[in-house]
């Protein structure tokens, strides 16, 4: 089978699978909103925003509520990064290590997001709607597909050495 094919046959199949899994499981959703909430909640005031979390909401005063829904989480992006390095023909090892990186960056991007966001709300709400439905998701695409050229260089640059005689 062509590799590229491959590729695509695989990153769908795992995209798919993980997509559904995470679908399928409301409590850990949920966990992670609240998660994101509290974290935000945490974040904003040392910057100077009023704010407090309340389970999936954002509560700030005089003001309407942020409310953490599963694609604030970006773990619909992580399930893309996943499945692009899963189905990557790369050493099991290299794998492990980019999957751990690559969602540890995208989680801090991601709250790194969620503080932009709650700075604009507060101090520049004209401009919230845009950065919101807009530019961090233009962003968050081109990050991800960055960081998997780059991971794909270093798999590749790992298998390419594993195979050179000593």
């Amino acid at each position: 089978m062509n590799r590229h094919l491959r590729f695509i046959l695989l990153f769908t199949a795992v995209w798919a699978g993980l997509t559904t899994a995470v679908f399928q499981s409301a409590p850990f959703l949920e966990w992670l909103c609240r998660i994101h909430a509290s974290l935000l909640a945490g974040i904003l005031p040392l910057l100077g925003i009023a704010c407090e979390a309340d389970g999936i909401f954002v509560l700030f005063p005089g003001r309407e509520r942020f409310i953490m829904i599963p694609e604030c989480t970006a773990v619909f992006v992580s399930i893309v990064f996943v499945a692009g390095v899963l189905a990557y023909p790369a050493p099991w090892r290299s794998k492990r290590s980019g999957i751990v990186w690559g969602v540890s960056l995208i989680a801090g991007i991601n709250i790194a997001r969620l503080v932009v966001l709650g700075l604009l709300y507060v101090r520049a709400p004209r401009f919230f709607e845009f950065f919101h439905m807009y530019l961090w998701h233009v962003a968050f695409v081109a990050i991800v597909v960055l960081m998997l050229v780059g991971w794909t260089e270093a798999a590749r640059g790992v298998r390419k050495s594993a195979h050179v005689p000593a």
